[in-house]
């Protein structure tokens, strides 16, 4: 539900899980609704949702059963976040 409240324009900070010093600042670009991750993975590249080159060949809509259930995916739908760095990541120099 809090993901359906992102707009274009909005800002997100990612936060380090294992180092709170470390702080990525972004800008929403775009959002991309599907109905579920099979959608999203047939509809948008994968290198673009955070897969090298060399994880292609396994990449699955399955990766994100941890995250989302199916059940999750279809009451609320799925959303791909398009995003850019507003400013350079800071914590460790």
């Amino acid at each position: 539900e809090k993901r359906q409240q992102i707009a274009v324009g909005d800002t997100i900070r990612f936060v380090n899980t294992d180092d709170s010093a470390e702080v990525l600042e972004t800008v929403v670009e775009h959002l991309f609704l599907f109905d579920s991750f099979a959608e999203l993975y047939r509809a948008l590249p994968l290198t673009a949702c955070g897969y090298s080159d060399l994880e292609l060949s396994s990449a699955s809509p399955d990766d994100m059963a941890q995250y989302y259930s199916e059940e999750e995916q279809k009451r609320y739908g799925v959303v791909g976040i398009q995003i850019s760095r507003i400013q350079e990541p800071r914590g460790r120099e």
